[in-house]
């Protein structure tokens, strides 16, 4: 992987995080792009929760969450990069 590559899907992986941060523990499947990759992710978290009682108030919080790359794109060709792939599920995560 070249510099090139590697700082465009950081880009990449920077949206795919904002995109993740608004989903509030919410089990969904989004398509992510810049101006070089297309990145489907299928985004699963466990959410806990505190009910509260007389002094507290309720509160939630992400137990777990995990993303997973189903495929990443070159906008260029259309062809599925299984290294891209890789490396946003390596740093996803």
């Amino acid at each position: 992987m070249n510099a090139a590559m590697q700082a465009s899907l950081d880009d990449l992986a920077h949206k795919i995080r904002l995109h993740i941060a608004h989903l509030a523990g919410e089990d969904t499947t989004f398509e992510e792009k810049n101006d070089d990759w297309v990145a489907r992710i299928q985004y699963e978290a466990t959410v806990g929760e505190d009910k509260g009682d007389r002094w507290t108030a309720p509160s939630w919080w992400i137990d777990r969450e995990k993303a997973t790359v189903v495929y990443v794109s070159d906008r260029h060709s259309d062809n599925d990069n299984d290294e891209a792939a890789d490396y946003l599920t390596k740093i996803l995560n």
